[in-house]
């Protein structure tokens, strides 16, 4: 049986077709059937463990870290996470798929008034030296950085987490990230 891709009268056996599939399959270059995109119903349970533990874990501010340390201390006290389906895993990749997600919801325009204000603010402080301003100043440069690579990364991600954008504004203070 001759298919795709034979050229000058060489014919492809489908078996070799089918070996090469289950060998980049395996090789991760086909997406597996267990890889699942993060879907509306995720997004609004992620949101709704975060304010149902916000009160005993502190306000929410992402990082993988704190997402991996969320899930400890909540399986240690109430266990809401894993009860609601959540292994650690699945927890920190839903958990940051609906960060991003809100992220690329947020104007780009907003984000950068966010720094800027805050810029602004640390300029004025006189509680801190030049030096200190500096390296605060550089700080926040690079935190504008990664929070627009966050938003950039949650493209993928802003549909799904559109419906609950204004739940993660209010559990973020508007727009908090320690990453």
């Amino acid at each position: 049986m001759s298919v795709f891709g034979a050229k000058n009268g060489q014919r492809c056996d489908i078996t070799w077709v089918r070996v090469l599939v289950i060998t980049l399959g395996l090789a991760g270059f086909v997406m597996p059937a267990t890889a699942r995109a993060l879907s509306e119903q995720e997004a609004a349970k992620v949101v709704q463990l975060l304010e149902a533990l916000q009160d005993e874990l502190g306000n929410f501010a992402y990082d993988d870290e704190l997402a991996g340390d969320w899930f400890e201390q909540d399986a240690e006290s109430q266990g809401l996470i894993p009860a609601a389906g959540f292994t650690e895993e699945s927890w920190k990749k839903a958990l940051g798929d609906t960060f991003r997600g809100f992220l690329a919801n947020v104007p780009e325009a907003e984000i950068l008034q966010s720094f800027a204000d805050s810029r602004h603010r640390l300029a004025e402080t006189r509680s801190l030296t030049a030096t200190q301003k500096q390296a605060a100043l550089q700080l926040a440069d690079e935190k504008q950085k990664q929070v627009l690579q966050l938003r950039a990364e949650g493209q993928a991600f802003a549909k799904v987490a559109r419906p609950v954008t204004s739940r993660m504004r209010a559990l973020s203070g508007g727009l908090a990230s320690r990453e």
